[in-house]
């Protein structure tokens, strides 16, 4: 788990996660650790979060770059912004990477669960078969 109140980990700015398209994701960035990790809140309505498309693929290009960042993360906090949770950046887009990208008013983003996989909004066997 990341301690995001360790002061190793510093939060990008409002400004520079709209400028690269996370909002409302944030990045935080560790330079002693060389590692990379995007938070997102849970939604306000729901029990899922959603994880911004060119916040991941900001993850991976960074990660692979090998250079300022040797690892990143996606960390899921709750409403009192407590992290609950954290995954590879890698292992996320695994998860994921059968899923379309649903749009969205901030971009193309998918609604993840706790486990970090797409969050279903329908059914998809018949519950009485």
């Amino acid at each position: 788990m990341i301690d995001l109140t360790n002061r190793k980990w510093r939060p990008f700015s409002r400004a520079l996660n709209a400028q690269n398209g996370f909002y409302p994701n944030c990045a935080f960035y560790n330079a002693d650790d060389r590692e990379l990790a995007i938070v997102i809140d849970k939604s306000p309505r729901g029990d899922d979060f959603a994880l911004s498309q060119k916040a991941l693929d900001y993850l991976m290009v960074a990660q692979g770059k090998q250079e300022k960042v040797l690892r990143s993360f996606v960390v899921l906090r709750d409403r009192e912004a407590n992290a609950i949770v954290t995954l590879p950046a890698s292992d996320v887009q695994n998860n994921i990477r059968d899923a379309e990208p649903w749009k969205g008013r901030f971009g193309p983003f998918w609604w993840i669960n706790i486990d970090f996989c797409r969050a279903s909004i329908e059914v998809d066997v018949d519950p009485i078969f």
